[in-house]
């Protein structure tokens, strides 16, 4: 299936019955009892949680997905699995859309494990399907070109304030990079007369160059920093937080988690520079 890593590894996990349920941590005495949190009733079994749970069948009710069958609740999860798997052998991406509804269930339920905020129904299914769908959009190949077809892309200079705004995006990297404490930093940038500008081998507007000056007065509390020019095709995780940062009214920020359109491209990266070693 072409899943992310992290649904992956949670439908190998509810494969093999080691999600950590309670019925599992019961089985292993880690666990008083094997109740299910949410409704107390039934025994939280893999597919009592994703699937007969009152917090789970709110989910698939605000889903448009529709199974071919029953789910039975003596079933596995395995046993589910293999049973859409076989009944959906030509349509990959509704099996895909399934696990990934799970996948949003199980995180979820273990958000409110937590203390964190329990989540309508309508919400769980849209973010689960739109990490899927980001993912798939990040996997894509690109098309290729027929091999008669000319290359007539020509240069044009940059609109009015261009430069100025790639250098007050350089000067928020430098502020947020002391914010959070990092010492040892590499600013990149896709504009080779901004980089140019602030080695001191290039020219720059009045306006442009006080940005520059601060930025570099700024810098000088790092231990190590540098600023390299990398061309935007070779620096598709930028290129796509910028289109990110457009959905985005105010300030946002990732530390943990970013986007995963974006985890993606920059997963694909080191995957091709391991294999360029």
């Amino acid at each position: 299936m072409n899943l992310p890593n992290r649904l992956k590894h949670f439908t190998w996990k509810a494969c093999n019955g080691i999600l950590a349920t309670k019925e599992s941590l019961f089985r292993r005495k880690i666990t008083a009892d094997d109740r299910c949190e949410a409704c107390g009733s039934h025994v939280e079994t893999t597919l009592h949680m994703l699937c007969f749970c009152n917090r789970s069948t709110e989910v698939w009710n605000s889903c448009k997905l529709s199974l071919p069958f029953n789910i039975q609740e003596s079933w596995s999860f395995l046993d589910t699995f293999s049973r859409l798997r076989n009944y959906w052998d030509t349509q990959q991406e509704k099996l895909e859309s399934w696990v990934a509804i799970c996948w949003g269930i199980w995180k979820s339920r273990n958000e409110v494990r937590h203390a964190g905020a329990k989540r309508p129904g309508r919400v769980i299914v849209r973010n689960a399907l739109r990490l899927l769908d980001d993912f798939h959009a990040a996997n894509e190949l690109p098309c290729q070109p027929s091999s008669n077809t000319q290359d007539t892309t020509i240069w044009m200079p940059p609109p009015p304030g261009y430069f100025k705004t790639e250098a007050k995006a350089l000067e928020m990297g430098v502020v947020f990079a002391k914010e959070v404490g990092l010492r040892d930093v590499l600013f990149e940038a896709d504009s080779q007369v901004l980089i140019n500008a602030v080695h001191g081998t290039g020219e720059a507007a009045s306006l442009v160059l006080n940005i520059i000056q601060g930025v570099l007065r700024k810098a000088q509390g790092f231990r190590i920093f540098h600023f390299l020019h990398t061309k935007r095709q070779e620096n598709a995780p930028t290129h796509l937080l910028a289109q990110q940062a457009q959905k985005v009214e105010s300030l946002a920020v990732w530390l943990e988690e970013c986007p995963s359109q974006v985890a993606h491209a920059c997963a694909k990266d080191v995957s091709l520079f391991q294999s360029s070693i």
